[in-house]
């Protein structure tokens, strides 16, 4: 029998992740797995040595103070996104704690070189449902109030949307939210909010201000004149924009910065695979040596202040991630880490970028991982939704489509309408079509499968987490005679309780939420129409359902309420609660358990291979 990559070394947690090159361009930090548990490591001119000793949930998020000499990083507990704020001493190792608060989320809002001992926090808690500015001193662990939220200016949601700050560290301007879902965009003028630009409701999750490089204007991230998101700088004094890069088919995906400056250096249009362009003559030589020498897809993780110091992340469909140093005086890279080593002893597979017509005729592109097998035919196949549903799918190694791949199955990823980076027409033809359109552009994907001979249409399944859980959920209730089973993780079963149960600092997205979704106080019958369940009894196929306790975004009773229903009608569901989780598993065994319950679960009703 063919040797099965082991699951552990394939979805556990990576062995290498998060480098970081401090501001003074001197030292290396990473996250490295040691018991499998990641903590902070630093390798300078003293070695390699490890900063944090967490021993059940890894470290997720930190970053360098601007003195090169403190590592701040967040933690919560049990995934409830509570995020105290740690201060941690390279040189001495010693860790202090200094948002000890109960039922407070901390945020990291924006540092500068220009101000080493200083960076800006933000805090939920003088009002649970909006987060206030706070100044932190890094050298003495002070931390002072600056500007308090005026009630509606959008913080809390993950996204681009929220305070607008310049390289000095000043309040500039923010995002406030409109009673119709549109967002505005203010600046402080004399103290108080004057207001720039309106983007309507159909623009407020793709349009947004992104920092001040001086102190009349401002980068602008939005669709002006075009369908697809670009980069302008806009003068907040007369109005007047300066368009820096668009592009006529795809969305930007990223860009960099110069630290001391702010100014936008070069960019990256995320079309089938990535596609970086400098617009800056001072990185040029360096983007196109990265272009040339780079097969595959890179990213800019970490830049040294000085700007001649980056790490860059690279990522292949069939090769793990990786992390090298890149020295741009002498346009040197060094590779430093491998995200997963283990792997470079087994043969991966290859993920092939394809468009697709939706029966409506929209394009849409989506992703297919083969195993590896002799002919691609009559092949079980599992359609691997994405969260958000505002996110997309992406070329490059994925844990999952190898998993997927190696156990003999189709890995089908679909950039469904709604999804990101694809123009604002694209995604917003998702507005109102949860649980219908976007539900049809999976099963139009599959189908293509099907005619083209690839997959089997009687083993078709369907896997996914957050928004792909509840699309799971939505398979297995609206599309039962298509699907063979289903699994979710952390899915939404009923859109009005999801809505109505939103954490307080997300109430500023409600309209956004009522536009795009719909609206739970006056569309009941049509939400309740697009709920898993309220369709319980159609649900005919198998169903494995994982859930964690913690979760304040998909709170834990979206999983129960349906699962408890189905088992009250005698249904085919298993449940899985991780009591120490949030959104998503993050804990080794967790994880583990996950994807040995999944495999054994697919195995059962596809027929695939199983460790």
């Amino acid at each position: 029998m063919e040797k099965l990559i082991p699951r552990k070394i394939l979805t556990g947690l990576p062995k290498f992740a998060l480098v970081k090159v401090s501001p003074d361009g001197k030292k290396i930090s990473y996250l490295k797995l040691v018991d499998d548990v990641l903590n902070i490591w630093v390798r300078d001119e003293r070695g390699e040595r490890q900063l944090t000793f967490e021993k059940e949930r890894s470290i997720i998020r930190y970053l360098w103070t601007k003195d090169s000499e403190h590592i701040i990083f967040l933690k919560d507990y049990s995934g409830n996104e509570n995020w105290r704020l740690y201060l941690l001493n390279i040189n001495t190792g010693e860790v202090k704690e200094l948002t000890p608060y109960e039922n407070v989320q901390v945020k990291i809002l924006a540092s500068s070189p220009l101000k080493k001992d200083e960076i800006l926090i933000e805090m939920n808690k003088r009002d649970p449902s909006v987060h206030d500015v706070y100044k932190l001193n890094v050298k003495t662990g002070e931390i002072e109030l600056v500007m308090e939220n005026p009630g509606n200016l959008i913080t809390g949601v993950e996204g681009n949307h929220g305070w607008v700050t310049d390289n000095e560290l000043n309040i500039k301007g923010g995002h406030f939210a409109g009673e119709d879902g549109s967002i505005e965009f203010k600046i402080l003028e004399k103290g108080k909010w004057k207001k720039i630009l309106e983007w309507p409701p159909e623009d407020n999750f793709i349009s947004t201000a992104l920092h001040f490089i001086s102190n009349d204007e401002v980068y602008i991230m939005d669709t002006f004149e075009s369908d697809n998101i670009g980069i302008s700088l806009l003068n907040v004094k007369n109005l007047k924009r300066k368009k820096i890069y668009f592009d006529n088919e795809f969305d930007i995906h990223e860009f960099i910065i110069h630290p001391l400056t702010g100014k936008i250096l070069a960019v990256n249009v995320y079309k089938e695979k990535a596609y970086w362009t400098a617009i800056s003559e001072e990185v040029k030589e360096d983007i196109e040596f990265l272009n040339k020498n780079l097969d595959g897809d890179y990213t800019i993780k970490s830049q040294s202040d000085d700007n001649k110091v980056w790490i860059i992340g690279f990522t292949k469909d069939d090769t793990p991630h990786e992390y090298y140093l890149y020295n741009r005086e002498n346009k040197k890279l060094e590779f430093l880490f491998s995200t997963r080593p283990e792997l470079k002893k087994y043969k991966l597979n290859k993920k092939e970028p394809v468009f697709i017509k939706a029966r409506d005729g929209l394009k849409i592109l989506c992703y297919i991982t083969f195993p590896d097998v002799q002919e691609r035919k009559n092949l079980p196949l599992v359609l691997k939704v994405h969260g958000g549903p505002w996110w997309r799918d992406f070329w490059g190694f994925d844990p999952e489509s190898q998993w997927l791949s190696d156990r003999g199955y189709i890995c089908l990823e679909v950039n469904f309408r709604g999804s990101t980076g694809f123009g604002k027409r694209f995604m917003n033809a998702g507005d109102r079509e949860w649980g219908r359109k976007m539900l049809y552009d999976l099963i139009d994907a599959a189908k293509w499968c099907i005619e083209k001979g690839y997959a089997d249409p009687r083993r078709i399944g369907i896997i996914g987490a957050s928004y792909g859980g509840y699309a799971s959920l939505c398979a297995s209730a609206f599309a039962g005679d298509f699907f063979k089973c289903a699994i979710s993780l952390c899915g939404i079963s009923n859109i009005i309780t999801f809505i109505k149960s939103i954490p307080p600092y997300w109430k500023t997205y409600y309209e956004v939420f009522r536009k795009r979704i719909g609206d739970p106080e006056k569309e009941e019958e049509f939400l309740k129409s697009r709920s898993p369940y309220f369709h319980a009894d159609k649900i005919n196929i198998p169903l494995l359902i994982f859930q964690g306790g913690q979760d304040v975004r998909v709170k834990k009773e979206e999983s129960e309420q349906i699962v408890k229903v189905l088992k009250e009608r005698g249904k085919d569901v298993k449940y899985i609660l991780f009591e120490n989780e949030g959104h998503g598993p993050v804990i080794q065994e967790n994880i583990l358990k996950f994807y040995e319950e999944s495999e054994k679960f697919l195995a059962k009703h596809l027929g695939g291979k199983c460790e």
